[in-house]
């Protein structure tokens, strides 16, 4: 996982609000990891369709959920046909 979201509720929430939290932030030193959580498929195709569209590391994201690391490494200038397929398989529209 490359995001991660923040905890309503929570100072970290406060901070980041709705926007995704980047795994080298969570993974410092004194972060609270319990003010986050793992992002759903549907939260992953949120954020392309929006601010996050030109974000490689959401699309890598939502592969790894759908178990198609390997199709993603080695997909190459062909990302979009891996993509359309991992969202296909998570029922979710990008």
């Amino acid at each position: 996982m490359r995001y991660y979201k923040a905890v309503k509720g929570t100072d970290t929430f406060d901070k980041y609000g709705i926007d995704l939290v980047p795994s080298w932030k969570v993974a410092e030193k004194g972060f609270p990891r319990d003010e986050v959580d793992y992002l759903t498929a549907d939260e992953l195709a949120e954020a392309i369709r929006g601010d996050y569209a030109d974000d490689m590391d959401v699309y890598a994201d939502l592969c790894d959920m759908a178990d198609m690391s390997d199709e993603w490494e080695a997909c190459g200038d062909d990302w979009g046909e891996v993509v359309d397929r991992a969202a296909i398989k998570l029922n979710v529209v990008i």
